[in-house]
């Protein structure tokens, strides 16, 4: 697969070093980091999402206690037809 690549770094929209535990995703959340990086979601593009979790590699609990997508973020992905979606979290 190939394709032009848009890597989110979550944390960094919020000041932070990783999102809190059990933190749901949200499309404003990918907008906002969309603003901040200078970058916009084209039909085709690989979205990759840095939430901070792997950090917590070391700790199973911690680790799969994680973080999330809000249920609205996958309809936003795919109406703006990305060809593919990864993320530093188990879901």
């Amino acid at each position: 697969m190939s394709g032009r690549a848009c890597c989110w770094m979550l944390p960094r929209s919020k000041a932070r070093r990783h999102c809190p535990q059990g933190y749901a995703i949200t499309v404003a959340d990918l907008e906002a980091c969309c603003l901040l990086q200078s970058v916009a979601v084209e039909a085709g593009d690989v979205v990759l999402v840095r939430t901070g979790n792997e950090r917590f590699w070391d700790d199973s609990e911690h680790y799969l206690a994680g973080r999330g997508v809000h249920d609205n973020v996958s309809r936003w992905l795919a109406s703006r037809q990305v060809r593919a979606v990864g993320a530093d979290i188990v879901v």
